[in-house]
């Protein structure tokens, strides 16, 4: 008899958590039956979905975002669930430890202030944060995936944001930095692409996915 999982066992083999797999299995993502009141999965499905998922870039050109110059794969988390006031102090921290950013504070304040005028949640699950300042030495990105959204991310949608994208400049970029903030907003609206980037297990699929596949 094939073995069953439950959706704690699940959670823990694709390193999710239970919400986001039952998520996946209300929208048939995930093969599914209810058993006794609680949903069960067959480990053989839920291998078979895991190796689907392997090596499958969209084919979506990215080149233009020239991401291989502004992320490693060590400005990428993945959360489960976090406030967006943690969040945003996590990424302005890992972008401070970076060679691009001269002053930490003024990075806070600026991220802040910035956000402060206007939410940057754009809208399906993203939420971009920018700004540029005269301490920053190049443009660079930290990014952020959150399973479960931060539902008080005030987004334009008022949906949960689950993407992240937190970007600096120095203040003298501005076509740079302009043109960068087009470009990824495009790429992002893409369906399949957007929805590749929030179904990734790890930082290291995200920054292949936003290389093309190619890093």
């Amino acid at each position: 008899m094939e073995e069953l999982m439950t959706t704690e066992e699940v959670a823990k083999f694709l390193r999710v958590s239970a919400k986001t797999v039952v998520e996946w299995a209300q929208k048939g993502e995930l093969a599914s039956a209810e058993i006794g009141g609680e949903l069960r999965f067959q480990r053989a499905d839920i291998k078979a979905w895991v190796k689907s998922k392997m090596f499958r870039y969209p084919k979506k050109d990215v080149s233009s975002l020239k991401f291989k110059t502004l992320i490693t794969a060590d400005r990428i988390v993945i959360l489960d669930k976090i406030s967006k006031k943690e969040l945003f102090d996590k990424m302005i921290n890992i972008l401070s430890e970076t060679p691009f950013v001269k002053n930490s504070s003024e990075l806070y304040t600026a991220i802040y202030e910035r956000e402060d005028l206007m939410s940057t949640g754009i809208g399906l699950n993203l939420g971009i944060p920018h700004v540029r300042l005269k301490t920053v030495k190049d443009m660079a990105v930290a990014i952020a995936l959150v399973r479960d959204g931060i539902e008080n991310y005030e987004s334009l949608d008022s949906e949960p944001v689950k993407l992240v994208f937190m970007i600096i400049a120095r203040d003298d970029q501005h076509a740079q930095h302009l043109k960068f903030l087009s470009q990824l907003s495009t790429v992002l609206k893409d369906d399949d692409f957007r929805s590749a980037l929030l179904n990734c297990t790890d930082a290291e699929s995200i920054y292949k996915l936003l290389c093309g596949g190619e890093c």
